[in-house]
């Protein structure tokens, strides 16, 4: 039986400048799409974010964090990114996204259409912006158990587990910066999410109302793919207005959203997010008895032209061998 493909839509921290910088100079369709998409977000804001994302004297460590650019940043790409591998034919049996991802993934399954998505996004970052306390967003590299330390749990709130030895934890920045003082003094490995804002987490309530009196004017359609849920885990026939809100509001559940998938049968895993790491995340659910696999085309690294060409060419290989 071929393998069932899912395309998987990364969210906040995912991003950086230069991301999909070789695609946009080498490939036409990646290009095009994301000078159309340009055009649209220019409409709404008054300026480019190609030109945000490609600033000659901006690199990967540079910080890249204000909301108005990142979050229509990392849809641009997903979404161009996504027609691009369409054109070539290469097609999603089923898309998965987490946090912010889930725009992507519900435009791609047909769920919202494009120019929502956008504006969607774009009005949720101005109203964090204006609206939310400064917060931050910690990857802890070590066991869940450290998270039932009162110290951590009291102070933050849980986004996600990835796997069993990472979890990522958000909330207000002076209550994050104790919490990476004292997990740091217990040798704890952590890394800060490039975000400014205290994204899954009571942080970003003020925005509530607004945000979802904006979405309730929202046309939701049904998805034409199978739409996995990073929010619950599982295909979902449907979803409501509210379910916009709750994607960057409530924790996530991607490690139950690939378990479910993986109790079906065999998948491709394709990555299509700026960094390659939910590729990296599905690889800890996938067990040695599975035959699904993982990719990634874009990543920090600049290999993207490369990636793409591997993965086309692994892709030929697998379906040559099952005939």
């Amino acid at each position: 039986m071929e393998q069932r493909v899912v395309f998987m839509f990364s969210g906040q921290g995912s991003h950086y400048y230069q991301m999909g910088e070789q695609l946009f100079n080498h490939n036409n369709t990646f290009r095009e799409v994301m000078i159309e998409l340009d055009g649209m977000v220019k409409k709404l804001i008054g300026e480019s974010i190609i030109k945000k994302i490609y600033q000659k004297n901006k690199g990967m460590m540079d910080s890249f964090n204000r909301l108005i650019y990142t979050h229509p940043a990392i849809f641009m790409v997903e979404y161009s990114l996504t027609q691009m591998l369409i054109q070539k034919g290469i097609k999603p049996d089923c898309v998965l996204g987490v946090s912010l991802g889930e725009y992507s993934s519900a435009t791609i399954a047909g769920i919202l259409n494009v120019d929502e998505a956008l504006e969607s996004i774009i009005v949720q970052a101005n109203a964090v912006e204006r609206t939310c306390p400064a917060g931050k967003m910690l990857a802890v590299l070590g066991p869940f158990s450290i998270f039932e330390d009162p110290k951590v749990n009291q102070n933050s709130e849980l986004v996600s587990i990835n796997y069993d030895s990472h979890f990522v934890i958000s909330g207000e920045s002076r209550k994050l910066d104790k919490i990476e003082r004292y997990l740091h003094n217990k040798g704890i490995y952590i890394s800060r999410l490039p975000v400014l804002f205290g994204f899954h987490s009571s942080a970003i309530d003020p925005i509530s109302q607004q945000f979802k009196n904006y979405l309730d004017y929202k046309s939701i359609q049904l998805p034409q793919i199978d739409f996995i849920s990073g929010l619950y885990g599982e295909k979902m026939e449907q979803i409501n207005t509210d379910y916009l809100w709750d994607v960057i509001r409530q924790p996530m559940k991607f490690s139950e959203a690939i378990r479910f998938l993986e109790d079906k049968c065999d998948h491709l895993y394709l990555d299509v997010g700026p960094s390659g790491t939910l590729s990296n995340f599905a690889k800890h659910h996938i067990n040695c008895r599975s035959h699904s696999n993982t990719y990634s085309i874009m990543t920090p690294f600049k290999r993207e032209l490369y990636n793409l060409k591997y993965f086309e060419n692994e892709i030929i290989r697998e379906r040559m061998g099952k005939r």
